[in-house]
């Protein structure tokens, strides 16, 4: 379906300017700006140092771009170039807006919803999934094939992929005199807050006694697992692989790299970054930035590799 560049227009809240006289212009599609046809919808990063190259040889005629680039020549006559202060969030808003799908308020009828559920009237529940004895407020989506288990709270437009297992038992155990491992009982929850979104294949375990928590607009990539007792802040971003152990406290604003692993028991500040492969031993300071194994001030960490890499050059 055509969107005209009014139509765009309309959507924009923030502050914008509109160079060139392709007014009749229209998008039915959006890619790359290489892989990007005539009726493409695309957006160019202020950060490429050879954007200007990138408006020019684009074959897209709408493109989003901040304020330092700007159209010449006969580009000026086909094109038609929306310049804002940032290109990639309001691309972002514009494509949810009017390119994105968004699944209906309905309960797919194969799905298994345990009869004391409390399920609010705008949810989504996917194909094969399993719903425990829960909560789920409106606007939340539950995508197929995921496991939610009883004593489990989900807030308001939270989404989870496929694949996802909520509310399981973790590994806590004691050995008696005889050397029997005896599992430690799981009573407590989960309760995920309101704007979370929780990617494919995540695994939450509910809490020992007390209940794990997810804080708002926190972002789980796929492929991660938050055990018992966690506390996670607010507007955390947890990139794919990630590992929080047992009863850890995470600060808000916080930035998980791909494959980092937390140690249980720790808590780490407010605004830490975590880099990518990081093994956390101790706890973080607000604002701390560690990388590395054991993870380290990224400073520190920086200067120990320099030294490493003369060591190993004077060696040879």
């Amino acid at each position: 379906m055509k969107k005209t560049v009014q139509t765009i227009i309309n959507l924009l809240e923030d502050e914008y300017e509109i160079q060139g006289n392709g007014n009749d212009n229209y998008v039915t599609n959006v890619n790359s700006t290489g892989n990007a046809d005539t009726d493409s919808l695309v957006w160019i990063s202020p950060t490429r140092i050879d954007k200007e190259q990138i408006l020019a040889t684009t074959k897209s005629k709408v493109i989003i771009g901040d304020h330092s680039l700007s159209l010449r020549g006969a580009d000026l006559e086909n094109k038609i170039l929306i310049r804002v202060k940032n290109p990639k969030l309001v691309f972002i808003k514009i494509v949810n807006e009017l390119f994105v799908d968004v699944p209906s308020f309905e309960i797919d009828p194969s799905a298994v919803i345990h009869p004391e559920a409390t399920i609010a009237n705008n949810v989504h529940i996917g194909p094969l999934s399993y719903i425990g004895k829960v909560n789920i407020k409106e606007g939340t989506i539950i995508h197929g094939n995921v496991h939610i288990k009883d004593n489990v709270s989900i807030g308001e437009n939270v989404i989870i992929q496929a694949g996802c297992v909520i509310g399981g038992t973790g590994l806590n155990f004691t050995k008696d005199e005889e050397g029997a491992y005896h599992d430690f009982p799981h009573i407590g929850g989960v309760i995920i807050e309101d704007n979370v979104e929780i990617q494919a294949c995540n695994v939450i375990d509910r809490g020992v006694l007390s209940d794990t928590i997810i804080g708002s607009k926190t972002k789980i990539d796929s492929f991660c697992y938050i055990a018992h007792n966690c506390i996670i802040g607010k507007e955390n971003i947890i990139i794919g692989k990630t590992m929080i152990s047992g009863s850890v406290k995470t600060g808000d604003n916080c930035w998980f790299g791909p494959s980092s692993i937390i140690r249980d028991q720790l808590s780490i500040g407010d605004n830490c970054f975590v880099g990518m492969g990081s093994v956390v031993t101790s706890n973080l300071d607000h604002n701390s930035k560690v990388m590395g194994n054991p993870a380290r001030p990224v400073d520190d960490m920086k200067k120990l590799l320099k030294k490493f890499k003369t060591y190993i050059v004077d060696e040879n």
